[in-house]
């Protein structure tokens, strides 16, 4: 294991030594001149290569990884074909990180979940990155006190996501868990966007009588 302890040029104060130029010829393995990234720790997994653990400081954030390297300009795996994953904080945000790709280097994460902590970005939920797939639920009901039928009656709703897409989904696919027999149809998704869709459906409903669509959605992005 190596750790701040054993490297006396950045034990003090790891982030100001970024700004020397010294620290590239004391120790250039552990100095980045391109990114600035600076490793802090390297400890081997005791499950194994691919549980290998790094800290590294950077300017702006301190990383943690699990099989990720930094090699001045791309990350490198210990074992390839295995994922990669870590976590970044910053002073403004924190972040996830996710790659499964089978290739020894990588130049980006292929899925992130990152939280904006900063004045100007306050949203409660992460902002994801890559593919990303959510299931959910929705449902509708109508009812008709009237004693006669009544048809092209509308209904709808909205959902949220969980977190914010990287995009407006790609495709949203609703499945039916329960419906009355009477219920013509799955709902109708309109307005599509990173945060959520609508929903609507037009229904005849027979005198005194009731109906109801419950189900989940999937959306792709």
């Amino acid at each position: 294991m190596r750790c701040l302890d054993s490297i006396p040029a950045l034990a003090d104060d790891p982030i100001s030594a970024l700004r020397d130029d010294r620290v590239d010829d004391q120790n250039p393995a552990l100095f980045d001149d391109r990114q600035h990234r600076v490793l802090l720790l390297d400890a081997q997994g005791a499950g194994g290569a691919a549980a290998r653990l790094r800290l590294y400081a950077d300017s702006d954030s301190v990383w943690f990884t699990l099989n990720a390297a930094w090699n001045g300009s791309a990350w490198t795996r210990d074992t390839s074909g295995t994922a990669s994953g870590g976590f970044r904080l910053s002073r403004n945000e924190a972040e996830f990180l996710h790659d499964a790709n089978t290739g020894v280097t990588f130049t980006t994460w292929t899925r992130t979940w990152r939280l904006p902590m900063s004045s100007t970005a306050s949203n409660t939920a992460f902002e994801v990155a890559g593919t990303v797939r959510e299931v959910g639920r929705l449902g509708l009901q109508y009812s008709n006190s009237d004693t006669t039928s009544h048809d092209n009656l509308a209904g709808g709703g909205a959902v949220t996501f969980r977190s914010r897409f990287p995009t407006a989904p790609s495709s949203i696919t609703l499945t039916p868990y329960s419906t009355s027999g009477s219920f013509v149809g799955n709902p109708t998704v309109m307005v599509p966007d990173r945060d959520g869709f609508a929903f609507y459906s037009h229904q005849t409903i027979p005198a005194l009588g009731a109906t109801y669509w419950f189900g989940s959605y999937t959306a792709v992005a």
